[in-house]
């Protein structure tokens, strides 16, 4: 006769269930393995996913401030800015600014030009109008700063100060 050695079944019940929950905790961590394994590629692509929004949503901003700015400056045809005298500095220098505006008031279409005396006199949107058609700058304005708008803080600030810096 063949002896058989077993186990008491308590033991096996016992081995029985605490291989089956290393089982369970092995399969855990095979896919937590797998899914770190892939959260390198993952997050090159969420990066490159969420660098394609960011620049959608600046193009956005910056189709919304160009409408918000072109319904600010709505209506204005044309700034002519004249310089006075050239031989006055440009803190005295005086420049007359002619406004050309169109409208319509629901009869008809209408222009009209205002004219004004010096930079100082010029609305916000008017402004705003000069900085998108710098040709219509004088020179001697522009010939402050690289950038239109850099050139309008500089004469304003020296006409505020009585001076231009290293002029």
């Amino acid at each position: 006769m063949t002896k058989t050695t077993t186990r008491p079944l308590a033991e096996l019940q016992a081995d029985f269930v605490r291989v089956g929950a290393l089982l369970k905790q092995a399969r855990e961590d095979a896919e937590t393995l797998r899914r770190l394994s892939m959260a390198e590629a993952q997050a090159e692509t969420l990066a490159a996913e969420l660098d394609a929004i960011k620049r959608q949503m600046d193009r956005a901003f910056a189709d919304e401030d160009k409408a918000k700015e072109d319904a600010f400056i709505a209506g204005i045809k044309d700034v002519r800015i004249t310089e006075g005298d050239q031989r006055d500095n440009l803190i005295r220098r005086t420049f007359t600014v002619a406004v050309t505006r169109t409208g319509n008031d629901g009869l008809r279409d209408w222009e009209t030009t205002a004219e004004k005396t010096g930079l100082t006199s010029l609305k916000p949107e008017e402004y705003a109008w000069l900085l998108r058609h710098p040709e219509r700058i004088p020179a001697s304005i522009l010939a402050l700063a690289d950038d239109p708008r850099t050139a309008f803080q500089t004469y304003f600030g020296g006409k505020k100060r009585g001076y231009f810096r290293g002029a």
